[in-house]
């Protein structure tokens, strides 16, 4: 897969943090609109999602844990 930028804007949403989440969302729906397995950058485990809208809000906590909780920040 080719790496790509991709512009986000905090537009509407209460910061950008979360601006970015629901983007990345939006691109994994494009590819896999039910479960898929995401590979974490916590020691690269895998762990099953969904992406369904019904799960919405579950994958948005998640999302925003696995980039920017204090955790799991890189040096």
């Amino acid at each position: 897969m080719a790496r790509q930028l991709i512009e986000v804007r905090k537009g509407s949403n209460p910061d950008i943090r979360l601006a970015i989440v629901r983007k990345i969302i939006e691109i994994i729906r494009a590819q896999e609109p039910g479960d898929f397995i995401w590979v974490s950058r916590q020691g690269s485990r895998q762990v099953q999602l969904s992406a369904r809208p019904a799960d919405n809000a579950a994958l948005e906590e998640y999302l925003m844990r696995e980039f920017f909780s204090p955790e799991t920040r890189q040096p």
